[in-house]
């Protein structure tokens, strides 16, 4: 599944060597555990920054356009966000950065549009644990996966949370992030008006040719 993130066109290339570059400089990656009764984080390598990911939470068969209202393969966001965290975010921090030192003034583009969206009521996710760059992250989920069309069999369940959960919608009433998304800020096609979500049709993301 990361490797359809970043290899978004399938050509066997990371669409932006600067995004995969960037997470091998933090020493980041993703591990996979059965569950968190059998997790083995002491066997984990010193000085690596991993994201976990539990066998439960992967489920490819609703993952991608095949979400539904009462399935998800938690696994898309657990990638995308990691992929933000490590390599989209520190490598284009004026235009997707999450950290957030107090001054409304250096906010990223990615942080102005989140504000409009919740001073404009569309984006209210209210977890109080969760502080500003951990909102920025969410939001990002959020109005990529409903560009790429991951969120129409959600709608009503993200009401709560998220109201523009249909590309006509984020359009509609988010047209800066849209604009955002879909300008050509990276060279990764994920974020474009030609992305695939992961896990979409037959999209199987790079193999053995993967050579970033």
């Amino acid at each position: 599944m990361m490797a359809q993130f970043l290899d978004n066109d399938q050509d066997g290339c990371a669409d932006d060597a600067n995004v995969v570059k960037m997470m091998r400089l933090n020493q980041a990656g993703l591990v996979l555990m059965d569950s968190e009764n059998e997790a083995y984080y002491e066997d984990i390598v010193e000085g690596f920054d991993e994201t976990v990911l539990f066998a439960s939470q992967v489920r490819p068969f609703c993952s991608g356009s095949s979400e539904t209202s009462t399935c998800r393969d938690v696994a898309i966001e657990e990638v995308f966000n990691f992929i933000t965290e490590y390599g989209i975010s520190p490598f284009y921090p004026n235009e997707f950065g999450q950290c957030y030192d107090g001054n409304v003034q250096e906010r990223s583009d990615l942080q102005v549009q989140m504000d409009i969206a919740r001073a404009a009521a569309v984006f209210t996710y209210d977890d109080v644990t969760c502080n500003y760059d951990c909102l920025t992250e969410e939001f990002f989920y959020y109005a990529l996966t409903s560009l790429l069309g991951g969120q129409d069999a959600r709608v009503a369940q993200n009401m709560d949370e998220w109201k523009a959960s249909t590309p006509q919608d984020l359009q509609t009433k988010l047209p800066g992030m849209y604009n955002l998304l879909t300008g050509g800020v990276t060279s990764m096609q994920l974020l474009s008006a030609d992305g695939v979500l992961p896990g979409s049709g037959n999209a199987a993301g790079a193999t053995a040719t993967y050579n970033p």
